[in-house]
Formats: structure tokens, sequence, C-alpha cells
């Protein structure tokens, strides 16, 4: 860029100069590999295709040689460019010395039958996915093993690159990332860290329904996991939240490192999965409380029955005689029922310590077991 003779730039004029270079060579490498990128697919595609025709003459030779009427499905492109399945069959014609006089060929487009067998397929895959959630939300009570493995059969059947739970956190009114199955991942996402409810998310959390994010619009995310998703390589998102009572109790989140969206019935179908794990999520929280409460009042009783077993030896009663012995056997004997019972003697003669022994014998009886 040239101005008048003697004319100089600022240093702002420089610095925007320097600001347009870089948009101009972002924008440069950007046509250039989507370049690259279609030129791959284009050859990867010709290779497919070659792959095919090879495996067709092999086959129509082996036909030839058997001379027997055979069938082969393969996906080829079509006289208008689509590629599509097709249905090729032969049949021979044979003479009555049973020669082959002619070969009959058809070839049909199956493209159609393919789709809803695939169809078929994935909903299967699904099913199995379902029932294998229900295995393992009745089979594991401690909860991050079982979002791991929750997570892990997620990412297998639902092709992407990464799957994590996260639950909310009152403390910081955040979410916490709690599971993640990243097998590729470089470490920057992990385990631990929290999550503010920011674009698609907070979406999510308003109106119960799951939701789409790309890193393609910076603003869908908070700034610091915006920043590691661009480090993971991960570029789609989808946002399910787990929703219990009509409380969100935490998000599923799925990632792929390709700007392929995830498809409304791949989101639809998660979304119906999303109340068992919220339901586990909430049984783990309440098995885990009440085991705390068990374990709490299981040391309250010890310390209790300690007590009881230190105050029972009496040891400010001393004494051997019948009396005695006859009183003390009273006490054991109306201390467990409700009866009021009325202590008679003078002074100094230990009313305060059998009415004490009243008391723990009747704590003895009704301390729990």
């Amino acid at each position: 860029m040239s101005g008048p003779p003697g004319s100089a730039y600022s240093s702002e004029d420089i610095g925007f100069l320097r600001l347009i270079g870089r948009v101009v060579a972002f924008a440069i490498d950007d046509n250039f590999n989507l370049r690259q990128a279609e030129a791959a697919k284009r050859d990867l595609q010709r290779h497919n295709e070659r792959l095919q025709r090879n495996r067709l003459t092999d086959y129509w030779r082996g036909v030839l040689a058997s001379s027997q009427s055979r069938e082969i499905e393969a996906r080829l492109r079509r006289f208008d460019g689509l590629y599509r399945w097709f249905l090729f069959r032969a049949t021979p014609s044979l003479d009555n010395n049973g020669k082959v006089v002619k070969w009959y060929g058809t070839n049909t487009d199956i493209e159609e039958r393919k789709k809803a067998e695939q169809a078929v397929a994935v909903r299967n895959t699904r099913l199995q996915l379902l029932l294998k959630l229900t295995k393992q939300i009745t089979s594991n009570l401690e909860l991050r093993e079982l979002l791991r493995a929750i997570s892990a059969s997620i990412r297998e059947v639902m092709d992407c690159d990464a799957v994590h739970i996260s639950l909310a956190d009152p403390a910081s009114g955040k979410f916490r990332l709690y599971a993640l199955d990243f097998p590729e991942g470089k470490g920057f996402v992990k385990e631990e860290m929290l999550i503010e409810s920011v674009g698609a998310c907070k979406r999510a959390l308003e109106t119960r329904q799951p939701t789409t994010r790309n890193t393609a619009n910076p603003q869908e995310f908070p700034p610091d996991l915006y920043k590691l998703m661009v480090a993971e390589g991960l570029k789609t998102q989808g946002v399910i939240p787990l929703v219990s009572r009509g409380q969100v109790v935490g998000f599923l989140t799925i990632n792929r490192s390709t700007d392929d969206a995830f498809l409304p019935d791949e989101i639809g179908f998660l979304k119906e999965a999303s109340g068992q794990i919220a339901i586990a999520i909430e049984n783990c929280l309440a098995f885990s409380e009440i085991s705390e409460l068990k374990e709490k009042l299981a040391q309250e009783k010890l310390y209790l029955e300690e007590e009881i077993r230190g105050d029972m030896n009496f040891e400010q009663i001393v004494g051997n005689s019948p009396a005695l012995k006859h009183v003390l056997q009273l006490v054991e004997t109306v201390a467990p029922s409700d009866s009021t019972v009325l202590l008679l003697g003078e002074t100094g003669t230990g009313k305060e310590l059998i009415a004490r022994r009243f008391t723990i014998a009747a704590v003895a009886n009704t301390a729990p077991s």
C-alpha cells in the first residue's frame, strides 16, 4: 500500500493494516483448507468407487465361472452423478446340455430400502443403549462410576468424540463436570471443572429443552470453556438438560470435532434417555445421603451404648446386701414400662442414684439396635 510522496503512516494506521492483514491471511488459509478438504473428499469418493467397481468385476468373474444365478449389492454413482445403492442380479440362460448361451442382467435402485434398513439398525442400536443404561442404572449406585459408564455407552452409539455429564453445584451457582468420556482428549477439558450456564446452556436451563451450539459462534459458550473447546479441537456440541420433577439436576453434553450438526432425531433420542439418567442421579444422591445418615446413626448408637455400659456399672452404689440387690432388681423390672415410680427413703439413702438407675435402664431398653 502506498500514499502520496512524503506522507507517513501513523502507528494506528500500521496497527489497522496489520489487523486487516491477519483477517486476509485467515481468509486465504480457510479458503485453502476448504479446497483441500473438498479435493480430499472427491479423491476418497473416486477411490471408493474404484474399489466398488473392482469388487463387482471380481464378483462377476466368479459368477461367470460358476454358471449360476447370483446377486450383489453395491453403492455406485448413478448417471446423474448421485451415489446410490443398487442390487445387481445375473441369471444364465442354459441350452439342453446345460451350457450357458447368454446372461440376463438387471440392476435395481435400492437406495430407499437401504435407508430403511439403516434406520432400523439405528433404532435397534439405540434400543440396546437404553437397555444397557437401564442395566447400569440398576446395578451401580456409586455416582461418578455410574455416570462415566453412561458417558462411554452414549459416545459409542451417538457417533461423537466426547460425552460429559455435569451436575449442579449449589456453592458456585455453576455446573461441575462430574464424568467425562473423551478417549482422544488432550487434557484441557477435565472432570471437576466448573461450567457457567451461558448461551445455549442457559436456554436449555430455562426451557428444560435440548439445544445445540457451535464454536463458530463464541458467544454461545462461556469464554473459558470456548478456549478449552478450541484447544481440544471440538466444534459442535449438543446440550441436553437432565430434568427430574421439574428441576434441572445437570446436563448431558455430546461433542463432535466436526461441523456436522447433531440431527433432531439424535437429540430427541437423548432427550428420552435423559429422564432415566436424571432419576439415576437422584437415586445415587439419595443412596449416598442414606448411607451417610446410617453411618452417623451407627456411630451415635455405639457412643450411646458405651455410655450406658459405663454408667451401668454404678460405681456410686456400693453394697452386696440382699436388700440392695432386691432394689436393683426391682429397678430393672419396672424401668422398661411407662409406670410412675415413687421412691421413698430418708435423706442420704441414695434415692437420686436409684432414680438415675431408672433413667439409664429405660434408655438401654429403647436404644436402637
